[in-house]
């Protein structure tokens, strides 16, 4: 079956109507548990995502979401590696024309520490789906990490054009550009960061980094006390006890 980026309709398959809609609501009730995950944060709710989604395996027969949800859920949960890469390759071979199969298999391939792979598959899953943001996003670090700071910039920039208030972009993206030596284009992104996310501490020691650089003292203290207050200890000396606020 061919499925779109992230989007979570659900295939048909040859299993009776109540056992497809079963497993299609296990995926979306696992779904809804992970949201605000990360890799191997292994929260209650990753847990619980994980079990509901294997306590539903019976019906999930060739549905190609319940193997992407599965396979997220046990990079959320911390399972072993070769597990999620199991489940990841499992989705694709159930749709390979998905491309958040393919993003499932980038990350899992990431995981076991294999760059090359995860960068292909990540690609593959831009070449299914361009309006998919997540293989982008993914690109992108994987290029800042690799010190290509302009195809990070080229890889973030497509994620904001598409989805101006993903998480993090602007900062990764400002990281990028303040590497380039382009510290209007970092701050900015930095700037925008903070005015998404007012508590993002990292944002803030890199909005007042810059303003450093750029001669702004005063407004560069004001941030350096931002992210102190925020909790960054790299700011704690940055910010003086009785500087003003």
């Amino acid at each position: 079956p061919r499925r779109r980026g992230g989007r979570r309709s659900m295939s048909t398959t040859a299993s009776p109507v109540p056992t497809a809609e079963a497993a299609a609501v296990a995926v979306a009730t696992a779904l809804e548990g992970l949201k605000g995950g990360k890799a191997g944060g292994a929260r209650d709710e990753d847990k619980a995502a994980l079990a509901g989604l294997l306590a539903a395996g019976e019906l999930a027969g060739d549905l190609a979401e319940y193997w992407v949800a599965l396979a997220r859920a046990q990079l959320f949960a911390g399972e072993p590696p070769a597990t999620v890469l199991e489940t990841a390759t499992k989705a694709t071979t159930q749709c390979d024309a998905w491309a958040a199969a393919h993003n499932a298999l980038g990350n899992a391939h990431l995981l076991l520490g294999d760059v090359p792979a995860a960068t292909e598959a990540y690609r593959r899953a831009v070449e299914l789906d361009r309006a998919y943001v997540a293989p982008r996003f993914n690109l992108g670090v994987l290029s800042l990490k690799a010190g290509d700071q302009a195809g990070a910039v080229q890889s973030f920039s497509a994620v904001l054009a598409r989805a101006p208030d993903t998480p993090l972009a602007h900062m990764l993206r400002g990281q990028a550009y303040l590497k380039l030596g382009k510290r209007d284009d970092a701050l900015a992104d930095f700037e925008a960061e903070v005015e998404r996310d007012s508590t993002n501490d990292r944002a803030w020691l890199l909005v007042g980094q810059v303003r450093k650089l750029k001669k702004d003292e005063p407004g560069a203290l004001i941030a350096f006390c931002k992210a102190k207050e925020l909790g960054a200890k790299e700011a704690a000396a940055l910010c003086p006890d009785g500087a003003p606020k």
